[in-house]
Protein backbone atom coordinates (compact mmCIF):
# COMPACT_ATOMS: atom_id res chain seq x y z
CA UNK A 1 0.00 0.00 0.00
CA UNK A 2 1.41 3.41 -0.98
CA UNK A 3 -0.35 6.49 0.44
CA UNK A 4 0.27 10.14 -0.54
CA UNK A 5 0.41 10.97 3.17
CA UNK A 6 1.25 9.23 6.43
CA UNK A 7 -1.38 7.03 8.07
CA UNK A 8 -1.47 4.35 10.75
CA UNK A 9 -2.07 0.78 9.57
CA UNK A 10 -4.90 -0.98 11.39
CA UNK A 11 -5.99 -4.60 11.62
CA UNK A 12 -7.21 -5.91 8.28
CA UNK A 13 -10.63 -7.57 8.18
CA UNK A 14 -12.64 -9.88 5.90
CA UNK A 15 -15.94 -8.88 4.31
CA UNK A 16 -18.28 -11.73 3.36
CA UNK A 17 -20.85 -11.54 0.56
CA UNK A 18 -23.31 -14.08 -0.88
CA UNK A 19 -21.72 -17.28 -2.26
CA UNK A 20 -18.43 -16.10 -0.70
CA UNK A 21 -16.65 -18.75 1.38
CA UNK A 22 -13.26 -17.06 1.79
CA UNK A 23 -14.24 -13.45 2.40
CA UNK A 24 -12.92 -10.33 0.74
CA UNK A 25 -9.99 -8.57 2.44
CA UNK A 26 -10.62 -5.07 3.83
CA UNK A 27 -7.47 -2.95 4.28
CA UNK A 28 -7.70 -0.62 7.31
CA UNK A 29 -5.71 2.61 7.85
CA UNK A 30 -6.26 5.30 10.49
CA UNK A 31 -5.60 9.03 10.11
CA UNK A 32 -6.54 11.93 12.37
CA UNK A 33 -7.52 15.46 11.41
CA UNK A 34 -8.56 14.56 7.87
CA UNK A 35 -9.59 17.38 5.58
CA UNK A 36 -10.91 17.51 2.04
CA UNK A 37 -7.38 17.79 0.65
CA UNK A 38 -6.63 14.29 1.92
CA UNK A 39 -8.96 12.85 -0.72
CA UNK A 40 -6.25 11.71 -3.09
CA UNK A 41 -5.41 8.66 -5.15
CA UNK A 42 -3.42 5.86 -3.57
CA UNK A 43 -1.84 2.64 -4.85
CA UNK A 44 -2.83 -0.80 -3.62
CA UNK A 45 -1.04 -3.89 -4.89
CA UNK A 46 -2.49 -7.33 -4.34
CA UNK A 47 -2.46 -10.83 -5.85
CA UNK A 48 -5.69 -12.52 -6.84
CA UNK A 49 -6.08 -16.21 -7.70
CA UNK A 50 -7.95 -16.31 -11.03
CA UNK A 51 -9.39 -19.71 -10.20
CA UNK A 52 -11.56 -17.98 -7.60
CA UNK A 53 -13.44 -16.29 -10.44
CA UNK A 54 -15.15 -19.65 -11.00
CA UNK A 55 -16.11 -20.06 -7.36
CA UNK A 56 -19.47 -18.31 -7.34
CA UNK A 57 -20.75 -19.76 -10.67
CA UNK A 58 -19.72 -23.26 -9.58
CA UNK A 59 -21.38 -22.85 -6.20
CA UNK A 60 -24.59 -21.69 -7.88
CA UNK A 61 -24.56 -24.55 -10.40
CA UNK A 62 -23.79 -27.06 -7.65
CA UNK A 63 -26.64 -25.78 -5.48
CA UNK A 64 -29.12 -26.03 -8.37
CA UNK A 65 -27.88 -29.52 -9.23
CA UNK A 66 -28.34 -30.71 -5.65
CA UNK A 67 -31.80 -29.16 -5.51
CA UNK A 68 -32.95 -30.90 -8.70
CA UNK A 69 -31.37 -34.16 -7.54
CA UNK A 70 -33.24 -33.90 -4.24
CA UNK A 71 -36.52 -33.32 -6.09
CA UNK A 72 -35.91 -36.35 -8.35
CA UNK A 73 -35.14 -38.57 -5.36
CA UNK A 74 -38.15 -37.24 -3.44
CA UNK A 75 -40.71 -37.91 -6.17
CA UNK A 76 -39.39 -41.45 -6.63
CA UNK A 77 -39.52 -42.36 -2.95
CA UNK A 78 -42.54 -44.06 -1.46
CA UNK A 79 -43.30 -42.70 2.00
CA UNK A 80 -46.49 -44.70 2.47
CA UNK A 81 -46.51 -46.96 5.51
CA UNK A 82 -48.84 -49.54 3.98
CA UNK A 83 -48.87 -50.88 0.44
CA UNK A 84 -51.72 -49.93 -1.87
CA UNK A 85 -53.05 -53.31 -2.95
CA UNK A 86 -55.37 -51.80 -5.56
CA UNK A 87 -52.59 -49.79 -7.14
CA UNK A 88 -50.27 -52.81 -7.18
CA UNK A 89 -52.96 -54.93 -8.84
CA UNK A 90 -53.53 -52.23 -11.43
CA UNK A 91 -49.82 -52.06 -12.23
CA UNK A 92 -49.54 -55.85 -12.49
CA UNK A 93 -52.57 -55.96 -14.78
CA UNK A 94 -51.13 -53.24 -17.01
CA UNK A 95 -47.90 -55.22 -17.32
CA UNK A 96 -49.78 -58.42 -18.16
CA UNK A 97 -51.93 -56.68 -20.77
CA UNK A 98 -48.82 -55.24 -22.39
CA UNK A 99 -47.26 -58.71 -22.56
CA UNK A 100 -50.49 -60.17 -23.93
CA UNK A 101 -50.69 -57.59 -26.69
CA UNK A 102 -47.17 -58.46 -27.77
CA UNK A 103 -47.93 -62.18 -27.78
CA UNK A 104 -51.21 -61.70 -29.64
CA UNK A 105 -49.41 -59.69 -32.31
CA UNK A 106 -46.82 -62.47 -32.59
CA UNK A 107 -49.58 -65.04 -33.05
CA UNK A 108 -51.26 -62.87 -35.68
CA UNK A 109 -48.04 -62.78 -37.70
CA UNK A 110 -47.94 -66.59 -37.61
CA UNK A 111 -51.12 -66.62 -39.71
CA UNK A 112 -49.27 -64.58 -42.31
CA UNK A 113 -46.60 -67.28 -42.23
CA UNK A 114 -49.26 -69.97 -42.71
CA UNK A 115 -50.62 -68.14 -45.76
CA UNK A 116 -47.15 -67.70 -47.24
CA UNK A 117 -46.34 -71.39 -46.80
CA UNK A 118 -49.66 -72.49 -48.33
CA UNK A 119 -49.25 -70.19 -51.34
CA UNK A 120 -45.71 -71.43 -51.89
CA UNK A 121 -46.89 -75.03 -51.60
CA UNK A 122 -49.60 -74.51 -54.22
CA UNK A 123 -46.98 -73.11 -56.61
CA UNK A 124 -44.15 -75.59 -56.00
CA UNK A 125 -46.23 -78.66 -55.01
CA UNK A 126 -43.31 -79.78 -52.82
CA UNK A 127 -45.00 -81.70 -50.02
CA UNK A 128 -41.87 -82.38 -47.95
CA UNK A 129 -40.83 -78.73 -47.83
CA UNK A 130 -44.40 -77.73 -47.02
CA UNK A 131 -44.70 -80.19 -44.13
CA UNK A 132 -41.39 -79.08 -42.62
CA UNK A 133 -42.34 -75.41 -42.82
CA UNK A 134 -45.78 -76.08 -41.39
CA UNK A 135 -44.34 -78.13 -38.54
CA UNK A 136 -42.14 -75.21 -37.49
CA UNK A 137 -45.03 -72.73 -37.58
CA UNK A 138 -47.24 -75.16 -35.62
CA UNK A 139 -44.53 -75.39 -32.96
CA UNK A 140 -44.25 -71.60 -32.72
CA UNK A 141 -48.03 -71.31 -32.55
CA UNK A 142 -48.29 -73.78 -29.65
CA UNK A 143 -45.52 -71.99 -27.77
CA UNK A 144 -47.11 -68.56 -28.15
CA UNK A 145 -50.58 -69.87 -27.31
CA UNK A 146 -49.22 -71.46 -24.13
CA UNK A 147 -47.71 -68.15 -23.00
CA UNK A 148 -50.96 -66.34 -23.77
CA UNK A 149 -52.91 -68.82 -21.64
CA UNK A 150 -50.50 -68.29 -18.72
CA UNK A 151 -50.88 -64.48 -18.86
CA UNK A 152 -54.64 -64.85 -19.20
CA UNK A 153 -54.83 -66.91 -16.01
CA UNK A 154 -52.69 -64.39 -14.11
CA UNK A 155 -54.81 -61.51 -15.43
CA UNK A 156 -57.99 -63.05 -14.03
CA UNK A 157 -56.78 -62.34 -10.48
CA UNK A 158 -56.03 -58.64 -11.00
CA UNK A 159 -58.37 -57.52 -13.79
CA UNK A 160 -61.35 -59.89 -14.27
CA UNK A 161 -62.94 -57.64 -16.91
CA UNK A 162 -59.97 -57.93 -19.25
CA UNK A 163 -59.72 -61.65 -18.49
CA UNK A 164 -63.35 -62.09 -19.62
CA UNK A 165 -62.52 -60.31 -22.88
CA UNK A 166 -59.60 -62.68 -23.33
CA UNK A 167 -61.96 -65.66 -22.95
CA UNK A 168 -64.06 -64.32 -25.82
CA UNK A 169 -60.92 -63.60 -27.85
CA UNK A 170 -59.57 -67.11 -27.30
CA UNK A 171 -62.87 -68.63 -28.39
CA UNK A 172 -62.76 -66.70 -31.65
CA UNK A 173 -59.08 -67.61 -32.00
CA UNK A 174 -60.00 -71.29 -31.77
CA UNK A 175 -62.48 -70.82 -34.63
CA UNK A 176 -59.88 -68.93 -36.66
CA UNK A 177 -57.30 -71.68 -36.19
CA UNK A 178 -59.83 -74.31 -37.28
CA UNK A 179 -60.56 -72.30 -40.44
CA UNK A 180 -56.82 -72.06 -41.12
CA UNK A 181 -56.55 -75.83 -40.82
CA UNK A 182 -59.46 -76.18 -43.25
CA UNK A 183 -57.71 -73.84 -45.72
CA UNK A 184 -54.56 -75.97 -45.52
CA UNK A 185 -56.59 -79.14 -46.11
CA UNK A 186 -58.24 -77.56 -49.16
CA UNK A 187 -54.82 -76.62 -50.57
CA UNK A 188 -53.56 -80.18 -50.08
CA UNK A 189 -56.60 -81.59 -51.86
CA UNK A 190 -56.24 -79.37 -54.90
CA UNK A 191 -52.50 -80.07 -55.13
CA UNK A 192 -53.10 -83.83 -54.86
CA UNK A 193 -55.81 -83.64 -57.53
CA UNK A 194 -58.61 -84.62 -55.15
CA UNK A 195 -60.50 -81.38 -55.83
CA UNK A 196 -60.98 -79.42 -59.02
CA UNK A 197 -59.76 -75.85 -59.17
CA UNK A 198 -63.20 -74.26 -59.46
CA UNK A 199 -64.48 -75.97 -56.32
CA UNK A 200 -61.26 -75.08 -54.55
CA UNK A 201 -61.48 -71.39 -55.46
CA UNK A 202 -65.08 -71.16 -54.23
CA UNK A 203 -64.35 -72.99 -50.97
CA UNK A 204 -61.13 -71.06 -50.34
CA UNK A 205 -62.81 -67.69 -50.91
CA UNK A 206 -65.61 -68.56 -48.46
CA UNK A 207 -63.01 -69.71 -45.94
CA UNK A 208 -60.94 -66.53 -46.39
CA UNK A 209 -64.03 -64.34 -45.86
CA UNK A 210 -64.80 -66.06 -42.55
CA UNK A 211 -61.18 -65.76 -41.44
CA UNK A 212 -61.09 -62.07 -42.29
CA UNK A 213 -64.24 -61.43 -40.24
CA UNK A 214 -62.88 -63.33 -37.24
CA UNK A 215 -59.54 -61.52 -37.49
CA UNK A 216 -61.31 -58.16 -37.34
CA UNK A 217 -63.37 -59.25 -34.32
CA UNK A 218 -60.23 -60.47 -32.54
CA UNK A 219 -58.44 -57.21 -33.32
CA UNK A 220 -61.39 -55.22 -31.95
CA UNK A 221 -61.28 -57.13 -28.65
CA UNK A 222 -57.52 -56.75 -28.55
CA UNK A 223 -57.80 -52.96 -28.80
CA UNK A 224 -60.29 -52.87 -25.90
CA UNK A 225 -58.03 -54.68 -23.42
Amino acid sequence: MELPFEATSGQNRLHFTYLDTFGRPVVVYHKNNLVEQHIQEFELEYRFNKILLLQEPLLLVGALYLMFLAVIVYVRMDFSITKDAVQEARLRAAGLVEELLGLLEHRRRLYDSYNDVVNKYKSSKESAAFMNARKKIDSDYRGVSSKIAERQTALANDQPESADKMVDLQRKESDLKRLMEDAITLAQKVVDGKMNKQSYVESDEANATKREKLSQEIESIQESL
